[in-house]
């Protein structure tokens, strides 16, 4: 396995790193965080370039690339904060979608998320599906229940949700203008895009259930989220420390920069070395899904190591940044907030470590 980027990555690299850097700097971030959180603009720029048709068929509108180009656009954007959708829009509900809806409702929700006109948020996925209970009804099936923490529901055109039946649990994607579907902001402490959607007697048409979902697909759904995740943290993680190293450069003690004092570029050495290990574990779990091969267990070892060194890259970056990193004013406070909600985005360190044990144990 060769983990060297190709000629074509590396332009993926650059290209989205310019991009992301011109379209929106950590000072754009402020103010997203301030506002509705989504910048329009640079959703349609990355459909412009591509980026929202990469796990999409070229025959949906996308390119159909592999797994590890989507893992280093997420570095890309991890690395600049950017808040959007795509972790839900572009990673996981086309891999639901489909695998669950029919060809023709599956090539046309696929060709909208492709072009940008599309966003899908995931109520009732990353959580217990029993919160959600679809009952049979004239209509078709009638939604009762909640959905908590749902990422950039406001802005969705459609929910992809997972829902409780009498016979399992199946897959419904409905409109978000739903009537008896209610938001309600749920503030926390990265400043992002969750709510609390609650379905009050919500009727599903016949044509909107994509079917039964086993609890294995619905995994293999969120697993590939995971490694997207790792490799965005991964990103953020990397960000805060060439902000760190900078910093240090140019901050002076006693005649020198900072960064020439032992206690201080021993602690970036240690911190630079676990980013690479988690960048390298998220690059394999990305390689696996590419290969075909079993990548489970890759991508919970690959989101655990990424959220831990996040957190702690982040906790340093203040601590190292003096007394002005604890203000509101510098940068590192903004990674330190987003590491904190990322740690438990799709699983905390410990549930998944604690299915990683289970796997053992089979």
């Amino acid at each position: 396995m060769d983990m060297r980027p190709t000629a074509e990555q590396t332009l993926i690299q650059t290209t989205f790193t310019r991009f992301f850097a011109e379209r929106c700097p950590l000072a754009r971030v402020r103010s997203l965080e301030e506002g509705d959180g989504h910048a329009r603009d640079v959703w349609a720029g990355l459909a412009d370039l591509g980026a929202l048709g990469m796990l999409i068929g070229e025959a949906q509108g996308g390119l159909e690339s592999g797994f590890g180009d989507v893992a280093l656009i997420c570095e890309a954007m991890g690395g600049a904060l950017y808040p959007s959708p795509f972790l839900w829009t572009c990673v996981v509900a086309p891999w639901l979608i489909e695998r669950l809806a029919d060809q023709s409702s599956a090539a046309d929700w696929l060709m909208r998320i492709a072009r940008g006109q599309a966003i899908i948020a995931l109520p009732g996925v990353v959580a217990d599906a029993d919160r959600l209970r679809a009952t049979p009804c004239a209509a078709g099936y009638c939604l009762a229940g909640e959905a908590l923490f749902v990422e950039y529901a406001q802005h969705a055109d459609a929910l992809l949700c997972a829902a409780a039946t009498p016979d399992g649990v199946d897959m419904f994607l409905i409109p978000r203008e739903r009537a008896g579907l209610a938001l309600a902001r749920q503030h926390e402490i990265s400043g992002g895009q969750f709510y609390r959607v609650v379905f009050s007697d919500v009727q599903v048409q016949r044509g909107e259930r994509l079917g039964a979902a086993s609890a294995e697909l619905l995994e293999q759904a969120l697993d590939r989220g995971r490694v997207a995740l790792a490799a965005r943290m991964v990103g953020a993680a990397q960000r805060a420390f060439d902000l760190t190293a900078s910093y240090l450069r140019e901050r002076t003690q006693f005649g020198q920069p900072l960064l020439r004092f032992q206690a201080l570029n021993f602690r970036l050495a240690a911190l630079l070395t676990r980013i690479e290990a988690a960048r390298l574990l998220a690059y394999e779990a990305a390689w696996l899904i590419e290969q075909g091969q079993p990548f489970a267990q890759a991508a919970l070892i690959a989101k655990v190591q990424a959220a831990e060194i996040y957190r702690d890259m982040a906790a340093e970056a203040i601590q190292l940044h003096g007394g002005f990193g604890f203000t509101a004013e510098a940068n590192p406070q903004l990674f330190y907030r987003r590491a904190a909600v990322d740690a438990m985005l799709l699983g905390t360190a410990t549930a998944l470590r604690e299915r990683l044990a289970q796997q053992l144990a089979l």
